[in-house]
């Protein structure tokens, strides 16, 4: 099926579905610069919600139609299944044509949940991937964070009577991506969550009909990553980089 097709599909949803969700409330912060750049290059920061896995395609792989990719649009994933917010900075460290990306989209977290873990800690991390970033980027390229996906059941299942500990870690650092809280991650270009909202159930739960065949209740099918391409697309398109 044309990707481009499969865009507009999901784009045409966007209007019309409203969602409710947990302390969560559907964001795009404005930039000041709106016009468009042609043929740009950007950089993939995640986990395996992000990369492909267990079947569910790599985020970065549905992010552009054949069109635009013969325009010279492109998107260079770093994104490793079962990577932590540091795995993910030693990445970036390692990539040698970061110098070339226009933009950088993170997306990252999920990984950093353990009840154990303290949250102003993990929190101390991510500002440091950040500010790594920042300092180490091409002169005028963006930085846009993204939300980490729902979780809920997924928590629940593996730290049982301590879940409620990493689901409350998993709100706050959503926040804190935001730009809200007491540690809001600062240094970001452009925020968004929208992709959030729309695969989590009333629980807070990834819905049933984007998890992948092993119902393991946190890793996206395709149909999930074409939502999470589509939040991502609009993201590029508030920063300029889309019509």
């Amino acid at each position: 099926m044309n990707k481009g097709f499969i865009f507009l599909s999901v784009l045409v949803c966007l209007v019309f579905i409203q969602c409710a969700t947990p302390q969560l409330h559907n964001t795009q912060e404005a930039l000041v610069t709106r016009s468009v750049i042609t043929s740009t290059k950007g950089i993939c920061i995640g986990n395996s919600t992000v990369a492909a896995y267990l079947g569910g395609a790599a985020v970065a792989s549905l992010l552009f139609t054949d069109e635009e990719i013969a325009k010279g649009y492109s998107c260079h994933s770093l994104a490793v299944p079962g990577h932590t917010i540091y795995q993910q900075l030693n990445a970036w460290k390692a990539y040698q044509d970061k110098d070339q990306a226009d933009w950088i989209i993170i997306e990252i977290g999920l990984n950093d949940l353990k009840p154990t873990d303290a949250l102003d800690a993990t929190l101390d991390r991510y500002q440091k991937l950040i500010d790594t970033i920042n300092l180490t980027k091409k002169t005028g390229a963006k930085l846009l964070l993204a939300t980490m996906t729902p979780c809920k059941q997924r928590l629940i299942n593996i730290y049982k009577e301590n879940a409620m500990v990493s689901y409350k870690k998993w709100m706050a650092m959503n926040n804190a991506i935001m730009g809200k809280g007491p540690h809001a991650i600062t240094g970001v270009d452009h925020r968004f969550n929208g992709h959030t909202i729309m695969l989590m159930d009333k629980a807070g739960n990834l819905k049933a009909e984007y998890e992948v065949p092993e119902k393991d209740r946190i890793h996206e099918n395709t149909a999930g990553r074409l939502i999470i391409a589509s939040h991502w697309r609009l993201a590029l398109a508030a920063a300029g980089y889309l019509p």
